[in-house]
């Protein structure tokens, strides 16, 4: 089988990416012939895989970022023909056979108050991803949860969807066992995307526990220390920022 992933970030560099860029491989090994068209190549040079790289671009706004990238994978595309080749996005892009569906539906804004809707983002964001699972033939959830979501907000493409194919895990450093303080404990975030990944309401709960366990800490690795003070203002220590960090085994 012939196979054409896309991925705006290729290589081992966080949770979706890494997703693709192990598939890719053990598609390789499989027997499989792999492409990749991408933004960025982040992954060491691997002569069983070619790569197509098509430039960075301004990540803000997220949604003009989206689109931005969907029209030079139209382009690069219609530039260079695949034809016999399955067309595997990972994005919001309008050109694939099969999507992956990494995260959340965007559509459960629908469940927000009305004036929480009135805005280009949330009408591109909701376009941009109709259109991705419109396209597709096949759509794979990567957790139970994600096809319940999409079968709950797009019924229409209910039946396109696969059973869930979850993240595979790598075997790790093992941690040695640890003894909880009942009045404290360490809490980790990671997440570049810290919006999108829930670090404001992390907060709030971690600030909630705090009251009956009045030495737990959070520690947040992945954003810039200046642009999440603002949510530590009420707090009197009990937090670390530790911007991002590849210096870690874990």
């Amino acid at each position: 089988m012939k196979i054409l992933q896309v991925v705006r970030r290729y290589g081992p560099v966080g949770g979706m990416e890494r997703y693709v860029w192990e598939t890719a491989r053990e598609l390789v090994k499989l027997g499989h012939q792999v492409q990749v068209i991408c933004e960025q190549n982040l992954a060491e040079p691997n002569s069983d895989i070619a790569v197509h790289e098509l430039g960075r671009m301004h990540y803000r706004p997220r949604w003009l970022y989206y689109w931005r990238f969907s029209r030079r994978v139209d382009a690069w595309l219609k530039a260079n023909p695949q034809p016999g080749w399955l067309i595997h996005s990972n994005e919001r892009v309008g050109v694939h056979d099969v999507t992956t569906f990494h995260g959340p539906p965007f559509a459960s804004v629908r469940d927000k108050p009305w004036w929480k809707k009135i805005s280009i983002r949330v009408v591109a964001q909701l376009w941009l991803e109709r259109r991705e699972l419109r396209v597709a033939k096949r759509i794979v959830p990567n957790s139970e949860i994600i096809a319940k979501q999409l079968a709950h907000y797009y019924p229409e493409y209910a039946h396109k969807l696969t059973a869930p194919i979850v993240p595979g895990v790598l075997p790790g450093v093992t941690r040695a066992p640890r003894n909880v303080p009942a009045d404290g404990g360490i809490v980790g975030f990671v997440g570049r995307e810290w919006q999108r990944k829930g670090l404001p309401l992390a907060v709030e709960i971690i600030a909630q526990l705090r009251k009956t366990r009045p030495n737990l800490k959070l520690w947040v690795v992945g954003p810039e220390e200046k642009e999440i003070t603002y949510l530590f203002r009420d707090w009197q220590g009990g937090y670390r920022l530790l911007g991002w960090r590849t210096d870690n085994a874990h």
